[in-house]
């Protein structure tokens, strides 16, 4: 119809009963002088392999396309290990870092704690060279107790009443029995001083345990300081343990001494006081006891003041103190 009415036309078909080939057929008309078509030319081309051809690109086209989104596939799936692999990288940079902070801070802990370990191995050394002294000192002290009681044995045997004595005599026999008790005396304390003993609160007279100190406490002082007391006749009921009252009051004692270079005096006192349990937390109201050690000393300053009950805290030379008299006494006292 279309080749009638003037207009080339073109379809592509088959033989019949041949459908593996393929022909294009043109078909144009032949038009005369006043446009009317009286012929028609058809023109006949096989195309079989062309369509074969454009099959098999087809086909290639679809097996590359198919590469290709597989391929896109593997890259974004690969690009995604990726991403978890940087994740993981990036998380260990992170840990490793922590790692050497920690580290880092580790150190810095360890050399803030070098100090304290050395203060302490100071201290440990000078605490086993005090308990060598200790030892040495209680060895000598019952040695010198007794060649005491047999020098009191000897005078109390020629101060026997066997015959007449001049009065002299009898005075100076008195005098040697009686410092002679006095140093057995002392000895005995400073032995009672020397041991270690565990932990045994009970109750005693405060007054009684100071004054049987006073002895003891002078021989601690150069001759030159004054020792006094001051001990009222009354009984001073405490529960504590009386071996750190007596460790106590003796570190006050020596400090006491420290602070005074040596001159002056220091005064011991006993006494009651009406505590109204607001100065220190903890503390209930009522009567309380106490022991009073003051010397003539220049005294200490605020800062000093401040870290006076501090452990291993001293203002003393080296070799001369440890920092825990004053913290003993604290712990004694609580």
């Amino acid at each position: 119809m279309v080749a009638r009415e003037g207009q080339t036309a073109r379809f592509v078909g088959s033989p019949a009963g041949e459908h593996d080939f393929r022909w294009e057929v043109t078909v144009a008309p032949v038009i005369d002088e006043v446009g009317t078509p009286t012929e028609l030319i058809v023109l006949l081309r096989d195309i079989t392999e062309r369509i074969h051809l454009e099959r098999s690109l087809d086909a290639i086209n679809d097996t590359l396309r198919d590469r290709l989104q597989r391929s896109q596939a593997t890259a974004a799936a690969a690009a995604g290990r990726g991403d978890d692999l940087a994740r993981k990288l990036t998380g260990a940079e992170a840990r490793e870092e922590e790692a050497a902070e920690r580290e880092y801070r580790l150190q810095g802990h360890l050399d803030l704690a070098q100090p304290g370990r050395d203060a302490a191995e100071a201290v440990a050394r000078q605490a086993q060279k005090g308990e060598a002294v200790g030892q040495v000192v209680a060895g000598m002290a019952h040695d010198f107790n007794n060649m005491l009681q047999t020098v009191m044995t000897a005078v109390e045997a020629v101060g026997a009443p066997e015959g007449p004595r001049a009065a002299t005599q009898q005075r100076l026999l008195n005098f040697a029995d009686q410092a002679a008790r006095q140093a057995a005396t002392i000895s005995r304390r400073l032995l009672a001083f020397s041991r270690q003993n565990p932990h045994q609160p009970a109750w005693f007279n405060l007054g009684t345990v100071v004054s049987d100190m006073l002895p003891l406490l002078g021989h601690s002082v150069d001759s030159s300081m004054a020792v006094s007391s001051e001990v009222p006749d009354a009984p001073f009921g405490v529960f504590a343990d009386q071996h750190a009252i007596e460790q106590a009051l003796m570190n006050l004692f020596v400090n006491a001494r420290d602070a005074s270079g040596g001159t002056g005096a220091i005064e011991v006192t006993v006494g009651r006081v009406e505590h109204a349990g607001t100065a220190h937390a903890g503390q209930r109201t009522g009567p309380y006891v106490f022991v009073e050690v003051s010397d003539a000393g220049a005294g200490m300053p605020p800062e000093v003041l401040a870290r006076v009950f501090e452990p291993f805290f001293t203002t003393k030379s080296e070799g001369m103190g440890t920092g825990l008299g004053m913290p003993q006494i604290d712990a004694s006292m609580r």
